[in-house]
């Protein structure tokens, strides 16, 4: 049915209009800023979209798993264009996907459609199609649009193997279209900024990585999205649901490149109390501290706060004395040796290896996660490469030296080192220590060279290292460039960098803010052209 479906609709066109003329009076002051196109749905959005489309439709069941290879995060999301592209493999998985869906959708025909479908588009038919256009592409479908539904349907209904072949043509259509897996960049006529239903799929994508409600949909249909005001009431809505507190902790996690820890496999005779437990602990706290700091904090609460929430374990875990009840009494600490989200034991162990911690992983993790500067390794430098074994304990010093010595390593290791150095009084689950298993102490002193940072930064450790990070401006506006190209699904321009510059460096002190600050820009409501 699939490979019907796409050759009855013949998927041409882009997503959206190409835009307006620049003298526009509905355009930004200065430079043109905006999204790009096209922001692509990750599998998760598309799953959550679909079991939200189902529950609209009174449908109950779940279609098969969408078989997709995960997309490549390691230095953006997995809703941005750099994430992967779409090849033969995955158009046939989501060509089956689509099949499943159908498949729940004519399950009982009658209940979802609210008749009986016969081989003639009628009128029930075609408000089906309606519908399910409008929950699909998000918005309204074009006369254009449904007439291709239209098509699609009385095609499969000429030699029918089953009376609702026609339904699931439509439905597979609807589901394979590039106006589902892409958010629109449809703008209004004579300008760059973007239609209120263009607006609504990039709100609630930001904030709750599913398609809007009715709520929104219903503020799209009235044209009530067409001012940053307006913008920004539905942005308050859409944040302060409890949605938003699974997208907010996905968008963190996918930017650091942690895994849950409950997958991560750690050596037993080392690490005897890591199990089931203490990983599913180790991920709440990460999520705990997160949330804490964008609903209550500031930029520098999140990259160098020092309170945390801890149970029973994470007290054994961090080292220190009790106040927590139990395994399931969380109660707000103070953290002496450890500072922001980096010195959260989750990603302390996901930059490990199962028995040793990596300070490569972490220095580049500071490198290009917290200061946004992309490492680039010289030519043929695999040639230079000392194997170091994965969990050498002060061994892998000798690595540090070699890399020191090389000019071709030296270029980025004599960075990358010494900030993992002093990462290294943290181990493979992230507890603190002083010193190797073998007795070596560990110096985590040291200083960040103008280069990566405009002026230098000594720190006697870690925790002194990322707090002076955190109130610098560079470290400020890459956490606020990275949640543009989170809803946006591109890195920002050179246009739309300093605009968010000046979000980062004299707008708001809350990360809420921030993010309000963000949707309601024309960072998200306009579009970019090149």
């Amino acid at each position: 049915m699939g490979a019907f479906v796409l050759a009855l609709s013949g998927c041409t066109g882009l997503i959206g209009g190409r835009g307006g003329e620049p003298d526009s009076t509905d355009e930004p002051a200065g430079d043109v800023l905006g999204s790009p196109d096209f922001r692509r749905l990750s599998p998760i959005e598309v799953e959550q979209t679909l079991d939200d489309i189902l529950v609209e439709l009174g449908i109950a069941g779940a279609a098969d798993d969408l078989l997709l290879a995960p997309p490549d995060v390691r230095y953006s999301f997995s809703n941005t264009a750099d994430s992967g592209n779409f090849g033969t493999t995955q158009i046939d998985s989501i060509m089956t996907w689509a099949e499943s869906v159908s498949a729940l959708v004519v399950a009982d025909a009658p209940a979802v459609l609210g008749c009986t479908p016969t081989p003639a588009w009628d009128e029930c038919v075609s408000d089906f199609a309606a519908r399910l256009g409008r929950l699909t592409y998000r918005r309204p479908l074009a006369t254009d649009e449904l007439a291709t539904f239209q098509a699609v349907y009385e095609g499969a209904m000429e030699q029918p193997e089953q009376p609702t072949d026609g339904v699931r043509a439509v439905v597979e259509l609807a589901f394979q279209s590039p106006n589902y897996w892409y958010l629109s960049n449809e703008t209004r006529p004579g300008s760059r900024r973007l239609t209120s239903h263009a607006i609504a799929g990039r709100l609630s994508y930001f904030f709750w990585g599913t398609m809007p409600d009715a709520a929104l949909r219903d503020a799209a249909e009235s044209d009530e999205l067409s001012t940053p005001e307006q913008v920004r009431a539905q942005a308050e809505r859409l944040l302060d649901d409890p949605r938003a507190e699974v997208v907010i902790t996905r968008f963190h996690r996918e930017w650091l490149h942690v895994d849950s820890a409950t997958s991560l496999s750690k050596n037993a005779t080392i690490y005897p109390t890591f199990d089931g437990a203490l990983a599913a602990d180790m991920d709440r706290e990460f999520d705990m501290f997160v949330g804490r700091a964008v609903s209550h904090g500031s930029v520098p609460d999140l990259l160098a706060g020092r309170e945390t929430f801890v149970n029973t374990r994470m007290e054994a875990l961090f080292g220190i004395t009790a106040s927590s009840s139990g395994p399931d009494d969380w109660v707000q600490r103070p953290l002496d040796d450890r500072a922001g989200i980096l010195g959260r034991p989750l990603f302390l162990a996901n930059t490990a290896g199962q028995g040793e911690s990596s300070l490569v992983h972490r220095g580049v993790a500071v490198i290009e996660k917290y200061l946004c500067t992309k490492l680039e390794p010289p030519a043929d430098i695999a040639d230079e490469i000392v194997p170091i074994p994965p969990d050498a304990t002060s061994g892998k010093m000798v690595g540090v030296q070699d890399r020191a010595s090389k000019a071709k390593c030296s270029a980025c290791h004599d960075t990358i080192d010494p900030i993992g150095i002093s990462f290294e009084v943290f181990d493979a689950i992230g507890a603190y220590r002083q010193s190797y298993p073998d007795g070596v102490e560990i110096d985590p002193s040291g200083q960040l060279e103008v280069g990566i940072v405009p002026q230098a930064v000594s720190y006697a450790s870690s925790t002194e290292l990322v707090t002076a990070l955190a109130s610098r401006p560079q470290a400020q506006t890459c956490y606020a460039s990275r949640w543009v190209e989170w809803s946006t699904g591109h890195r920002p321009s050179a246009d739309a960098m300093r605009e968010v510059e000046r979000l980062a460096e004299h707008g708001p002190a809350s990360i809420r803010a921030l993010l309000l600050e963000i949707a309601a820009s024309p960072l998200l409501t306009h579009r970019e052209d090149f």
